[in-house]
């Protein structure tokens, strides 16, 4: 990783890859690290990739949402 700030070293703390299912809706996760040092900054980067499911299987889930609407 590059840093915006010239100078400065940059540690990775955590790197983990999680897969969140239906059971986690609309639910808090803890993704528990332990941060050893004292630093001036904290940068926290995190993507999201939606599930591409089959149109059947996706249908109730649509159908549940449209009454929502």
């Amino acid at each position: 990783m590059m840093s915006n700030q010239p100078d400065k070293q940059e540690t990775v703390i955590l790197q983990e890859r999680y897969q969140l299912g239906e059971r986690h809706h609309q639910t808090h996760i803890k993704v528990p690290f332990v941060v050893t040092e004292a630093y001036e900054y904290m940068r926290i980067q995190f993507s999201y990739g939606p599930q591409i499911v089959d149109n059947e299987e996706a249908k109730p889930y649509l159908e549940q949402a449209l009454l929502r609407y």
